[in-house]
């Protein structure tokens, strides 16, 4: 019977209302949670202990859906599905000398630790260094260092000992040294070794992209592909960081990455699960060069894996080499993969180079972790170079995709537009979608600017083959000076003017032509447009790409002389042949006949 507050209210007519309480009694849940009253009273011996550890001792607790536990040997917390786990909870409860795993021994206790484990408190950004979480401050001329607590909360009496506990330090950098102040600039001697095989912009992204997997909480970790000839040193690179990085980096036993399979190793889930990096020296790609994307987007995804054995949340970064890059089909030239991915560039070392060390001390292993963490704070997003984007973004075909670009330091902007549809017209990816994938690597390379001025042009570096514009119509008339189809080119007048009686007007195109060589193209300069009286001279020669394309008109006659805009001051024909890209399919219709580049044909006659 339902009381007069429910009459009239849509109900489920399957369910019963129980006014009395004399079904369930309203006490048993109260009892119970989380361990006391009848429920208990069935726990066998190693139950109790199980439950009094998680409860009573709170050496369990849970983060990100994992449960992790404090094991006193190593001094820091680990994910109860880990071997460390599995050996210290067979010990405690007195299963030394079991005939399967340890881990599969313990394992309908750890589903008893899933239960009962409380929720940590949030984790403020810091890094875990030996048996300690430590935050850290960067000033002026040092990094200060100082311990979190409470992390978990201790029970009411514990020992001073016991304080470290709470800090809630897991997946640490195994060493003993734990640091209070280190002096910035100080370069340390793995960096040092590792610009023998690195340049030191894709040595900074490196440094930046270990920074970001050794703090917490982690963002959106990056998967770093080593990749250069055989012998040139990427297996080398790898050990350098495995030395510097104890106890961090867990090595898969097999492709993951080349092959397309599904399985995984249980071996390989725990070694994801409870370890910032995951890493294989050796990814061969099939004759497509095709990737496993969904093994890609697993390790970084921040998603929950469930196997029978082992059950975690996977947000792993990847230490991957190769000798071959992938071909940049469809589903891979996505913002997910340029969001998670890039591409490092391993040169072989001088021959005359002496042997580098192959152990560091606690101290060169505490200086080189510092420095990642100072990169990684000195920049909120991955410091990537366009070219390093680009790269990453088209693997195997970077070099067709951006042939004729340069790239340099002070990049005009219509040399960056130029660029910009050169790789537009070569990858045939529209330049929204264009845009949507740099911006997914890193913002950075982008700037945005309002008003009447849309511009996306690299930022910091400045570097030619940027995306550099969203809206393209609303700067036609002012910044296009020329347009062409196929292997012709116009230079135009931008707008209409008036030059007065024996005066000149100049235009500055800050455009130069990159052909090969005369015989590649033929250069006219068209007057018959021209009023007569007006006289035309050019600076700049379309053969020299280091100065750009000026165009004087002069007037003299007597009188003020008109010239319409569009006239055409100048035509280039390209000789050479290439490969035909259709405009039709690459370029969306509101930014038709808006092109800056050779069209269907040779598209590195713009020097870009």
């Amino acid at each position: 019977m339902f009381p007069p507050s429910f009459q009239g209210v849509p109900y489920l007519n399957t369910l019963e209302y129980d006014d009395r309480e004399d079904f369930h009694g309203g006490e048993i849940i109260k009892q119970d949670f989380p361990v006391s009253g009848p429920l208990t009273d069935n726990f066998n011996i190693s139950e109790r202990k199980v439950v009094e550890m998680v409860v009573t001792g709170k050496r369990t607790v849970k983060y990100k859906g994992a449960t992790y536990i404090y094991v006193p040997s190593t001094g820091s917390w680990h994910h109860t599905r880990s071997i460390h786990a599995g050996r210290y909870i067979a010990s405690y409860l007195g299963m030394d000398n079991v005939t399967v795993s340890y881990h599969i021994a313990a394992l309908s206790y750890i589903n008893l630790m899933d239960i009962y484990s409380v929720q940590a408190h949030g984790i403020p950004r810091s890094v875990c260094i030996g048996v300690f979480r430590l935050y850290y401050s960067i000033g002026e001329k040092s990094t200060i260092f100082k311990s979190v607590h409470n992390i978990v909360l201790l029970p009411d009496e514990y020992a001073h000992a016991e304080i470290r506990i709470s800090s809630f330090c897991f997946m640490p950098v195994a060493i003993r040294s734990i640091p209070k102040e280190i002096p910035l600039g100080i370069i340390s001697s793995v960096e040092v070794i590792l610009s023998a095989t690195i340049n030191p912009s894709s040595l900074q992204v490196l440094m930046w992209c270990i920074g970001n997997s050794l703090q917490d909480p982690v963002l959106t970790p990056r998967t770093i592909f080593l990749y250069g000839e055989g012998g040139e040193g990427k297996s080398f690179t790898i050990s350098m960081l495995e030395a510097n990085l104890p106890n961090c980096i867990g090595t898969l036993t097999r492709d993951y990455v080349g092959s397309k399979r599904s399985d995984i190793d249980s071996v390989d889930i725990e070694r994801m699960i409870c370890n910032r990096f995951v890493c294989y020296g050796d990814v061969n790609l099939n004759q497509k060069r095709e990737m496993n994307e969904g093994f890609l987007k697993m390790i970084s995804g921040n998603d929950t894996i469930s196997t029978p054995t082992i059950v975690g949340k996977l947000q792993c970064a990847g230490l991957f080499a190769t000798n071959h890059l992938w071909f940049p089909y469809p589903t891979l030239t996505m913002p997910w993969f340029s969001r998670r991915v890039v591409c490092i560039r391993i040169r072989k070392p001088s021959a005359d180079l002496p042997k580098p060390v192959e152990s560091f001390t606690d101290n060169e292993i505490l200086l080189f972790v510092h420095n990642c963490l100072v990169i990684r704070s000195r920049y909120k997003y991955i410091p990537v170079t366009t070219e390093m984007a680009i790269i990453t973004i088209f693997g195997s075909r970077a070099r067709s995709y951006s042939r004729g670009i340069k790239f340099n330091e002070s990049a005009s902007y219509l040399n960056c537009l130029a660029a910009t549809h050169s790789i537009s017209l070569l990858s045939c990816i529209r330049i929204p979608d264009l845009i949507r994938l740099f911006m997914a690597m890193s913002p950075q390379l982008i700037i945005d600017k309002n008003g009447d001025n849309i511009v996306m042009k690299v930022r910091q570096y400045n570097t030619d083959g940027s995306i550099i514009t969203r809206d393209i119509k609303n700067r036609l008339e002012n910044d296009y000076t020329i347009n062409g189809d196929g292997s012709l080119l116009y230079f135009k007048c931008p707008k209409n003017i008036t030059i007065h009686p024996w005066s000149s007007w100049t235009h500055n195109t800050f455009i130069s032509l990159d052909y090969p060589n005369q015989e590649s193209a033929n250069i006219i300069i068209t007057k018959g447009q021209l009023p007569d009286g007006i006289t035309m001279s050019q600076e700049g020669s379309p053969f020299n790409t280091s100065t750009p394309i000026k165009f004087i008109l002069t007037n003299n006659t007597w009188m003020p002389l008109n010239i319409n805009k569009d006239t055409v001051l100048m035509m280039a024909f390209d000789k050479s042949v290439a490969m035909t890209i259709p405009i039709q399919n690459t370029v969306s219709n509101d930014i038709t006949n808006d092109i800056i580049a050779v069209g269907s044909q040779e598209v590195s006659s713009l020097h870009i």
